[in-house]
């Protein structure tokens, strides 16, 4: 019983926290390992009927760590590390050692190496399918975004704890009532097995769908963003023609005024046009010269569009892009359109309410850094840095909807390699996005 106790805190209890880390993408510290694994320990003191507190104290620990995501999600970080474990043990125990002729129930009692192997099996089973499916438990992140795949995966976190009971249950009957279970739970672990990983499998289609459906959007967006900017060249190129024109007449009138030594013409020519001309030369309508070195073309139309529409709403933009730059090499173009388009339409809300409505924006990349820093102006002299950084902070009234700060938040669970950082002083907030380059 005891050598049954070592198997578990050696070998058992960290299979779990490691599933469980890479699921949730959740990191242990020493003392929450320790506090964990004397819950699991405590439960199975415990006995039977306290066996739910397993994969309790697992979602417990998601829900404190990130209150934001979906019940579903918590759900699925705490189930799926002792229902795989728990599958992958008995389709060892139903199916690969009857190959040894090793099927009594009792050798797990009698041969403390029995259990042993098992788990070595459980390790080798899960890595090699995990790596051979390939799937990304990041997604699970994405997926819950969506209302339609955010029930499918409840439904998948039901049929878990469906599973785990049944299979306890029956376990008890035949190890306490002596009740003989085995062709029940033979049938309902194949059974189970495969529609389990069919159901994985499925998620990891929906969401390449879901993916595939945001990338038309994006393509769609980016298009009438296009034209938008184009538009907004016309006006600017129509403006500059203007210009041209009433330059050259300006000249003419002062070649006049010179060849006949008339200061008076020269004089009133300065003061009612020159001095004009300059002040509409250094409005900042004309202050955009950094979009010119964004190289992609989707980065660059959504920016230009966003910039020229906050003008509109009568917010004073100012953009600095000093030197060429891409997009982050190591994210995916879809999320960092979503990314700027959050940053820029929260910038833009909190500015609205502001006394001198104004944003800046800059971009800047070096070898080991992409960075994005996007300040507005703001309505109270300091906004608490924990709704910037927390969870589904918005400046609009009740009822209404806030845009992207959980979407941010997620986007860090994603990427690791992206940290944000936010800091208000003088009715002023500034957000930093950093991407390290891999």
């Amino acid at each position: 019983m005891l050598f049954n106790y070592w198997i578990q805190i050696l070998f058992i209890f960290p299979f779990i926290l490691l599933v469980y880390h890479q699921v949730s993408n959740i990191s242990l510290k020493w003392y929450e390992y320790l506090v964990i694994v004397s819950a699991f320990i405590l439960t199975d003191v415990l006995g039977f009927y306290f066996i739910f507190l397993e994969f309790a104290v697992l979602i417990l620990f998601s829900y404190i760590k990130d209150k934001s995501k979906p019940t579903a999600l918590h759900l699925f970080y705490g189930l799926y590390p002792w229902v795989i474990e728990g599958l992958l043990r008995r389709f060892v125990f139903f199916y690969i050692f009857p190959i040894f002729h090793a099927t009594d129930s009792r050798l797990f009692v009698e041969n403390g190496l029995v259990p042993f192997i098992t788990e070595l099996f459980v390790y080798l089973i899960y890595f090699v399918s995990t790596y051979r499916l390939r799937f990304d438990f990041n997604v699970l992140v994405d997926l819950v975004s969506t209302q339609t795949l955010r029930i499918r995966l409840f439904a998948i976190d039901i049929g878990m704890l469906v599973y785990f009971i049944a299979m306890e249950f029956f376990s008890g009957a035949e190890y306490y009532g002596h009740v003989d279970t085995l062709l029940i739970r033979q049938l309902l672990t194949i059974v189970y097995f495969i529609v389990f990983i069919g159901s994985l499998l499925y998620l990891n289609s929906a969401y390449k769908k879901h993916l595939e459906e945001e990338l038309v959007k994006v393509r769609l967006s980016e298009l009438d963003t296009l034209v938008t900017y184009t538009k907004q060249i016309e006006e600017l190129y129509a403006d500059i023609r203007a210009f041209r024109h009433d330059y050259a007449n300006v000249l003419t009138t002062i070649n006049e005024g010179i060849i006949h030594n008339d200061m008076d013409i020269i004089k009133k020519v300065y003061q009612s046009v020159l001095k004009e001309s300059s002040d509409i030369l250094e409005s900042s309508k004309y202050d955009f010269e950094g979009l010119a070195y964004i190289t992609d073309d989707a980065l660059k139309s959504l920016i230009a569009t966003k910039i020229f529409d906050a003008k509109k709403r009568g917010i004073d933009v100012q953009l600095d892009i000093p030197d060429k730059v891409d997009k982050p090499d190591n994210m995916a173009l879809l999320d960092v359109i979503r990314l700027i388009s959050i940053l820029i339409d929260n910038a833009v809300e909190a500015a609205l309410r502001a006394e001198h409505p104004q944003i800046m924006l800059n971009i800047h990349e070096d070898k080991d850094d992409y960075t994005i820093v996007i300040s507005n102006s703001t309505k109270e002299e300091r906004t608490p840095i924990a709704y910037l950084s927390g969870n589904g902070y918005t400046s609009k009234k009740s009822g209404e909807h806030g845009i992207g700060l959980v979407t941010i938040k997620r986007f860090k669970d994603k990427y690791p390699q992206l940290s944000v950082e936010a800091t208000s002083d003088q009715y002023r907030v500034t957000q930093i996005v950093a991407v390290k380059k891999q």
